[in-house]
Parts: structure tokens; sequence; C-alpha cells
């Protein structure tokens, strides 16, 4: 899942995703490297949602990069569209989880071009993206394709300043099935050999999305929240499904909402006691499908997941889902069930981009620079979230191979820094990742691994310990001027103490 000498830095990042011939000239490419470093620096503050202080010269870089018509947006992301399938070559089977997420842009600096969301007051862009998960240890490895769009206003309420936008489906409804073939034509360009089941939320679960999957014989998974008109029994999907016997019963852990709705706001884990039912049914088209195929009726496998005596104060877990291929046995219907709960590692990247990369911040005229800004953030998110869950996967691999032997050095100095304990063995991926963690505020549980905010919150601490540690090094090894020579050859404190030392006095 890790490339190997794969380092953290946002310049070696951008080296080892694109090439100085992807844009137009060298200085654009230094100037895309310091936005990366950018990006990968400004992570939140502890405790709070808002960024880190950046340059002013740095903000202004970055804006100048995304509004540069030279820069191609469509080649930046095929180069790391690559590097996302070179990660997943290896896996026989594997999970693409498409969302759709909002980034609300309205304020002082909101493009001309900016269209509506679904509150009234918020104006923005929407991203379509299918995220690449591993079903076996639920990683997050990469972003497999992206399109961003924006909504034209109706007809009559475009408000005045408002730049004429066209429609980037006619029915939005669409864009999952382009989703899905956009996955299978980046896989298979990279010769991809594994089996791709592809999970959707009750947005993609339409009769004509559900259409479209079987007639290119695809192994789609969709959430359905509505009851559907089927044609056995009463009628009723939901009422269908509660009269079919159990076939297991088993303990799942789900996230459940946050009650508070304050920002940064945990989902909380829980253990849920469910019941499992499945059968086949035929659903029956809706009033306003069009389609040219399936009129009487499709063929679906439908797996019902209820939790009949939830917790004091938990909502019930109830999932309906609706799969393409047929499910003839209790251990496809399980696989189906364990496979859409990884689902939500789409959610995980949506925050990564939101929060970690802050795309909803940064300043941007129009659609086309808001492409370059995801160009730029797509590797870096990806980039979190493989290094986030290096240390689940393989918590044993050396950390050599990846790291390198200097960033290794200087994280054995940190960590005698801030008095965290060394490991008395070669260094592992877990072990890097802890001592990250717990430079960015981790206290280790063994009932709750580190998450990508505090891991890079602690490299945050790592980059600024080692920015001070190359100061010292270059001042050191720089030679003494003829006034300096003459002086007295009292040296002066140390610069970096250790942390929590008292400091002398007098």
């Amino acid at each position: 899942m890790l490339f190997p000498q794969e380092s953290m830095t946002g310049a070696a990042l951008i080296e080892a995703t694109f090439q100085p011939k992807d844009v137009p000239d060298a200085r654009l490419y230094r100037r895309l490297k310091t936005t990366a470093t950018g990006i990968l620096r400004a992570m939140m503050d502890e405790g709070d949602e808002r960024p880190q202080d950046v340059k002013r010269a740095e903000r202004r870089g970055a804006s100048r990069l995304y509004a540069n018509a030279r820069v191609d947006a469509d080649l930046l992301c095929q180069h790391a569209q690559q590097r996302c399938v070179e990660a997943i070559k290896s896996l026989p089977r594997l999970l693409v989880a498409h969302d759709t997420v909002e980034f609300d842009l309205h304020g002082r600096h909101e493009p001309d071009d900016a269209g509506p969301l679904r509150s009234s007051e918020a104006c923005g862009y929407l991203v379509h993206h299918g995220v690449v998960l591993d079903p076996q240890t639920e990683a997050r490895v990469g972003i497999l394709y992206m399109e961003a769009w924006t909504r034209p206003y109706p007809e009559g309420k475009r408000p005045e300043g408002k730049r004429r936008v066209r429609r980037e489906w006619d029915n939005e409804d669409d864009k999952w099935g382009w989703g899905v073939a956009q996955a299978h034509k980046a896989l298979d360009r990279q010769s991809f050999q594994g089996h791709v089941r592809h999970l959707v939320d009750h947005e993609g679960s339409s009769y004509a999305s559900l259409v479209k999957a079987q007639r290119r014989h695809r192994d789609y998974v969709a959430r359905t929240r509505l009851d559907r008109n089927i044609a056995e029994g009463s009628g009723k999907l939901f009422e269908y499904l509660l009269e079919q016997p159990v076939v297991t019963r088993w303990q799942i852990e789900v996230e459940e909402d946050p009650k508070s709705v304050a920002r940064g706001a945990t989902r909380r884990r829980r253990t849920a006691d469910v019941e499992l039912r499945f059968t086949s049914v035929t659903l029956r088209p809706g009033a306003n499908y069009r389609g040219r195929s399936y009129h009487q009726g499709l063929p679906v496998g439908a797996v019902y997941v209820s939790e009949p005596n939830p917790p004091p104060g938990s909502e019930p877990l109830s999932w309906m889902l609706l799969s393409i291929p047929p499910i003839g046995a209790k251990s496809d219907a399980e696989e189906v069930v364990l496979d859409y709960r990884c689902r939500w590692g789409a959610e995980d990247i949506n925050k990564v981009f939101k929060s970690g990369c802050h795309a909803e911040l940064a300043v941007v005229p129009d659609l086309a620079s808001f492409r370059r800004l995801l160009a730029v953030a797509w590797p870096v998110a990806a980039h979190i979230a493989r290094w986030t869950y290096a240390a689940r996967v393989h918590p044993l691999e050396l950390a050599s191979p990846h790291l390198g032997d200097e960033t290794l050095a200087m994280l054995k100095l940190a960590c005698r820094y801030h008095h965290l304990p060394l490991p008395r063995r070669p260094w592992t991926l877990r072990d890097a990742t802890l001592r990250l963690a717990q430079m960015g505020g981790y206290e280790p549980r063994k009932d709750q691994p580190p998450g990508w905010k505090v891991i890079w919150r602690g490299w945050r601490v790592f980059n600024n310990f080692w920015d001070h540690a190359r100061f010292l090094q270059s001042h050191d090894a720089a030679p003494a001027s003829r006034k300096g020579s003459a002086r007295s050859t009292v040296r002066s404190p140390p610069v970096l103490r250790a942390a929590g030392s008292s400091t002398e006095r007098g």
C-alpha cells in the first residue's frame, strides 16, 4: 500500500507524482511543490478547525497557481490517478465507494460561477469521486477518479452578477453510472485483474442507476431508505423482507451520527446486535423511469440488516441493501453487509479534503481554478489516507524502506526531545506512526488507534523540529567571520532544549 521512500514532505510527494514537463515552466513546478508543502503544513490547530497561519506570499502563490490557465488540471489528475492504481495493483479484490461532496465557497471571495447547493444560502461547487478501499483491512488506499461541476440557477432566479453556466449532466442521477465507468477505465488502463465492487448510498439507488449497472454487468451494491414497489408478496420491499426468516445474528461495529451539531464533533462507535435477512426480489420501475429496458421489473438481491433492541439513546440500525449480483447463500449476504460497512471510508476522504487540505478556504476565481486546486490536493489527500492506515494494515513492517535513514534518525532525535520512549528494535510502521501521533497529542489506547488528524498534527510538530535542526546544523557548519573570530568564544545556550526542562536564570 505504501511506496518505497514515500516521504511525508510536500516537495517529495510532488516530485514522486508529477514531472517538470507536466507544467509549462520550471517556475510553476517550484510553485507546485511549495503549494503542496503549504497544504501539508497548514493543518488544524489543537481543538479547533482553523488552519495554521500560512505566509502571505505562499497564499498568493497558491492562488496564482490555481488561476493560471496554462496549468492543465486534467494532465495532473491523470498522474495522480495512475499513482493510485499502482498502489492497488496487487490487491485481488477491492471496493470503490462513490460519493458526492459539496464545497461551500460563499462569502467574500465567492466565485462568479458558483452554483446553489442544498442550503438556500450555501453556494459553491460539487465533487463526485470514487474512493478505493481494501475489503480485507478497511484501509483507504486512494482516490480513483474525481469530477467537479457547478449547478446552474433555475430560470429567472439567477442572482445579479452570477455567470451563466451549462449543466454537467441533463440528470444528476447519471453521475453514478458515469463514475462506475470512469473507475473501470482507470483500472483497465493499468491492466488490473482483480474483482471490483461498487458501493453507493441512497442517492445512487434509483431504478435507472440499478438498470445501468445491470446492463453493464457490474457488481453494484446500493443502500435504499425508501420502501420500494416489488412484484413479490404484498408489493412492499421492507414488509416482504421482514416476512423472511432470520438467517443469522451477530454483532457489528458501527458509527452513529453525533448528537452535537458543533463543527468537528466526532462520531461515536458502538457495537450493534443485528439480525440479517435476505432474498431475491423484482423491483418495479417508478412513474418517472424513461429507460428502454426492464419495464417489467428488475431482479436484484435484497439484504436487510435490522437492530431489534438498540441501546437507550441510540437510533436503531436499519440497512436495506440492493445488490445487482444475485445472493444465493448466507455467506454472500454477510459479505455484502461487511463490504458496505467499509463505504464510510469515503466520508474520511471528504474530511481530509475539507479539514486537512482546506479546499473550502482557498481563493479560486472559477471552476477551472477549483479543478486545479483538486489536482494538487488529490495526491496529498491520498497520501494522508495511506499513511494513516499503513500502521493498521502492516504494523510490523519495517519503516526504513519507506522513510529513509535520515528521516528515521531525525525522528529519533525528536522523540528524545519530547521525552518519548524509543523502541529497542528496528523501527516499524506502527512505531513511526505512533510517535508522530504522540507528538500531536495522542494518548495511546488499545481500543482506538490514532486517526489522520492527530498523526498530521504530530508531523507538523516534527517538521518544525527538523527545520530548526537544519538551521542549527547549517549555522555550526558556516565559517566564522573576521569580526566574530576576534570576539570571545563563549558559546550561547542551546536553542532546542528538552521539552519540559527548566531554563537557566541569571
